[in-house]
């Protein structure tokens, strides 16, 4: 599963934050996360 940061959508200090969070469930019914962004 991924979740994108919505364009222009942070406020403040993170104004200008783009990015992706990847959700992955191991077959053993696991999770890990993984939120790839950057700040400009």
């Amino acid at each position: 599963m991924t979740v994108d940061v919505v364009p222009d959508s942070a406020t403040g200090e993170l104004r200008g934050l783009t990015g992706r969070l990847t959700i992955d469930r191991s077959p053993e019914g696991e999770h890990s996360y993984a939120f790839t962004y950057e700040l400009g």
